[in-house]
């Protein structure tokens, strides 16, 4: 049995970007570009639009740093 939970779109954002940071570290823009292309491939959610990509890549490229 599948059970969703709803979730804001400033939630989807934050919990997208840290998966990103997880799954790709720190934002380098020699390696991941300067657009939302590098997020395509990874499903953040089931309607996933540009709109929260260019959210994620916002949070990942500004605000997310490894300690």
């Amino acid at each position: 049995m599948a059970y969703r939970v709803p979730v804001s779109k400033v939630a989807s954002a934050l919990l997208g970007s840290c998966t990103v940071q997880s799954e790709l570290g720190d934002y380098d823009v020699a390696e991941h570009g300067t657009g939302i292309d590098y997020l395509r491939e990874i499903e953040f959610a089931p309607d996933q639009t540009d709109e929260l990509l260019m959210k994620i890549a916002e949070m990942h490229q500004t605000q997310l740093v490894s300690v």
